[in-house]
Order: C-alpha cells, then sequence, then structure tokens
C-alpha cells in the first residue's frame, strides 16, 4: 500500500477563467491518496481557485471554483512497490482521473453553479528514496464548465509531494 500527500504549498499553477485571461490567482490545492496493492486507489482533494485581480470590464474576484474531488487512480507497475524502467531506476506512474463531489463554480458577478461538469487529467512519476518513503511529482489538468455548457476554465498544477509506503 501506498500513502501519498501533495499540496499547492510546493508547486505553480496556469489557468484562465475567460480566454485571453492572465491575471493572479490563488490555488489552495491539497490531496490526500491510497493505493493499494491491486493497483487501485482512491483518494480526496480539496481545491480552492478564485480570481484576486480585475481583467478588462469583469471583477475576476467573482470569479472561480471549490470544492472536493474523489480521484481513482489507475496504477501501472511490473514490481511491487515500483516500476522499474531504464537501469533499474525505481520510478512509479500513476494516471487517472476525477470525479466531483460537492463542487461550486462561480462564474460572474454573483453568480454559481453548484453542478459544474469536470474533466481532468493526473499523471504523477514517484521517485523511491528509501525503503519507505517517495517523492512525487503530480500533474493535473482540470477543465471546469457550466451545467449549462459555456466558457470553460483551465487550470493545469505541478506540485510536490511526498509517500509513504508500507
Amino acid at each position: 500500500k501506498r500513502v501519498r500527500f501533495d499540496s499547492s504549498l510546493v508547486g505553480n499553477h496556469e489557468g484562465n477563467f475567460i480566454h485571453g485571461d492572465e491575471t493572479e490567482k490563488s490555488l489552495t490545492l491539497q490531496t490526500l491518496s491510497m493505493i493499494f496493492k491491486n493497483n487501485f486507489g482512491v483518494g480526496l482533494s480539496t481545491i480552492n481557485w478564485a480570481g484576486t485581480t480585475t481583467f478588462a470590464s469583469y471583477d475576476l474576484k467573482n470569479y472561480g471554483v471549490n470544492g472536493n474531488m474523489l480521484d481513482f487512480y489507475y496504477m501501472f507497475e511490473e514490481k511491487n512497490p515500483n516500476t522499474y524502467w531504464i537501469n533499474q531506476m525505481p520510478l512509479s506512474l500513476t494516471l487517472g482521473t476525477s470525479y466531483p463531489l460537492g463542487l461550486e463554480m462561480k462564474w460572474g458577478m454573483g453568480y454559481k453553479d453548484d453542478e459544474p461538469s469536470l474533466f481532468s487529467q493526473l499523471i504523477i512519476i514517484g521517485v523511491k528514496v528509501t525503503d519507505d518513503f517517495e517523492l512525487i511529482l503530480n500533474r493535473s489538468f482540470y477543465m471546469f464548465t457550466k451545467s449549462y455548457g459555456g466558457s470553460p476554465f483551465y487550470l493545469t498544477t505541478y506540485t510536490l509531494g511526498i509517500g509513504y509506503l508500507f
């Protein structure tokens, strides 16, 4: 089994709310996951991504996404607990997606959507540093869309986390 934790405290993010938008945004993202020996895992992520400045005639402080997502991971490995690639290097690869639970999207002056759609891609590379610990590099891509369509929000995060193997 593996337990992994990563957070936006170590990493960076990019994305926009409106086409051409490059204003500053705040992101609080934390993920805790457990991966079982049968190469299946679940995790819980919390996300709060909000605008902090004005773009053209839009006040982006009233835009953003927050809520919880349940992450389903699919593992690919040849030997437990790590995949061995070039010259027997101890690396693991995790691919997966997310399904929203309690996700909310604010998309305008006081308007909010309690049931936005979410498309995501998760790519995680783990590097074993001791028998029990690994460092993980996590790249996540999220696309949020209002429940009745419209312009999506794009968010890409790069975070560094830790994993414990037992």
